[in-house]
């Protein structure tokens, strides 16, 4: 199950919290509303049965273009700074 996963990853020290303290990016303030949109959708469809691998991938495409990669190097930047 999904809360099973969600134990091994934390009994193994896999999982790793949100680590960005600072805050909002130009990007997030620009793009947050519709990636979180784009999030909520494509989870709606997975949680609701839809093909799980397919619906990522296609999410994870969707969420880059959609100044996800804009986010993605504003907070790899700040973490590099750190």
């Amino acid at each position: 199950s999904g809360l099973a996963t969600v134990q091994y990853y934390m009994d193994n020290g896999l999982f790793e919290g949100d680590v960005f303290t600072a805050g909002d990016t130009a990007g997030m303030v620009e793009y947050w509303g519709t990636l979180e949109a784009l999030q909520e959708e494509y989870y709606t469809k997975i949680i609701t049965g839809g093909d799980a691998e397919a619906l990522w991938k296609e999410f994870v495409g969707k969420w880059y273009a959609a100044g996800g990669d804009i986010v993605t190097e504003e907070v790899n930047d700040w973490y590099a700074e750190q």
